[in-house]
């Protein structure tokens, strides 16, 4: 779905803030400060009446980069999120280990179907949905150790779930199970970040005269927030508003990025708009905007130091926002 407003992404490093900043021209590389409607940086426990718009401003090696104008009568919502880490979902077939109970139904001479619907892929799942089957069948002596090992086997040994799910075989109470966990995948800018979910399915031998403990979320996966790949996508999306508009051309032109490998971030977010004159002289436009601040969640008093500027100025807005501490 394509969004709305435009938005615009800065960056802000693990370095400390440099002593009595006070214009742009001294906010160095990684920095991340509020400028006022002169120029000047937006000092601690300023508001609204100090300036009535403000920009957040970014330090780089070369000239600085800026917001949008966020004008203080405009501001629809001020808020944040800090670093959450990726989790990969867990399921469990017959022995749960997470809840130290479940069972696979026992059944002789009988044909077990698993069946993996990988839904993550959406390019995949807007034509179709990607489902892998693996079917096992029991001998006249049955155990749940054998039907558990031969399934995981078959998992580990497909070209698709390989790379996608992990199995292994669960054991406890004298009781055998298969575990699936999500395989955490290899980030790819072009491709951008993709977290594997999946549903499982049980039929034959897992139902016939009885039932098969099923969990598939133990646990749920969680796409986590602040991640080097998450900020990657953002900043990647958010090119075209700075006018980088063709990343098909061979070879990609280059283009400065400031997303940094291995790093997890904080992120702020203003929406507001920006009022400006229409054709219509007894009417003037609203145009949406967004603006993002990723913070390198290291610290180093760049977090507290912006938070000091910006919060008193948000809370003097008509919307009295409450101040945002990450």
């Amino acid at each position: 779905m394509a969004r709305h407003e435009n938005y615009k992404i800065l960056f802000g490093t693990n370095i400390a803030r440099t002593a009595a900043l006070t214009s742009v021209a001294s906010v160095a590389n990684g920095e991340i400060a509020c400028v006022k409607s002169d120029m000047t940086i937006l000092q601690p426990g300023e508001t609204i009446a100090n300036s009535d718009y403000i920009y957040i401003v970014q330090g780089t090696t070369g000239a600085p980069r800026f917001s949008a104008k966020i004008q203080g009568a405009n501001v629809e919502k001020w808020t944040g999120t800090t670093h959450v880490a990726a989790v990969q979902q867990v399921a469990f077939i017959g022995r749960d280990t997470v809840a130290a109970a479940g069972t696979i139904n026992v059944v002789n001479d009988t044909e077990y179907v698993l069946t993996i619907i990988l839904n993550y892929d959406k390019v995949i799942g807007s034509e179709r949905q990607l489902v892998r089957r693996f079917y096992y069948t029991s001998g006249s002596v049955a155990t749940d150790a054998a039907i558990a090992a031969d399934l995981v086997a078959q998992i580990a040994a497909d070209d698709v779930c390989s790379g996608l799910v992990a199995a292994a075989v669960t054991l406890g109470g004298g009781d055998s199970g298969i575990s699936l966990t999500g395989v955490a995948q290899t980030y790819a800018i072009i491709d951008g970040y993709e977290q594997v979910y999946f549903k499982v399915s049980l039929d034959g031998g897992f139902n016939s005269g009885g039932t098969t403990t099923l969990d598939v979320s133990q646990p749920s996966p969680t796409f986590g927030s602040g991640t080097e790949e998450h900020v990657s996508d953002l900043e990647r999306a958010a090119l075209g508003y700075d006018g980088v508009n063709n990343l098909m051309k061979f070879p990609v032109p280059s283009y400065p990025v400031y997303t940094v490998a291995g790093t997890t971030y904080d992120i702020y977010a203003v929406t507001h708009s920006d009022r400006h004159s229409t054709a219509n002289l007894n009417k003037d436009g609203y145009s949406p905007e967004m603006t993002l601040v990723a913070m390198d969640d290291g610290g180093a008093g760049q977090q507290l130091a912006f938070e000091g500027e910006i919060n008193p100025w948000m809370t003097s807005t008509p919307g009295n926002f409450a101040n945002v501490i990450l």
